[in-house]
């Protein structure tokens, strides 16, 4: 998703200047270095979630503290214990079933 960044992730982060970040499927952990970056100037919260994270999570846990929160596991089973968020970006499990209860409990948790 990282490639997204510039023309659409990061306008849309900048209208919207959300608090509380939601990015699931961190990968390489691209995108997730651009997000805390934009946190860092805002003072938001990145909270990722990934089962199998591709970069030094420590690292960037070290670097951003309470900024970034990181969840190594499902997201079907981190999205319930969010209490907040502004702004969700999914790109995690590309499977009908894990998105649509994704989706599902985005909804549940926001109301």
């Amino acid at each position: 998703m990282h490639r997204f960044w510039t023309p659409v992730i990061q306008p849309i982060i900048e209208k919207v200047q959300p608090v509380d970040i939601v990015e699931i499927g961190s990968d390489a952990g691209g995108n997730t270095r651009n997000i805390l970056a934009w946190c860092e100037k805002a003072g938001a919260v990145l909270h990722a979630i990934d089962p199998v994270p591709k970069f030094d999570v420590e690292a960037l846990a070290e670097r951003y503290g309470e900024q970034f929160n990181f969840y190594q596991a499902l997201s079907l089973n981190v999205i319930p214990l969010l209490d907040r968020f502004d702004l969700v970006l999914i790109d995690g499990d590309h499977n009908w079933y894990t998105v649509f209860n994704e989706l599902k409990l985005l909804l549940v948790n926001s109301i």
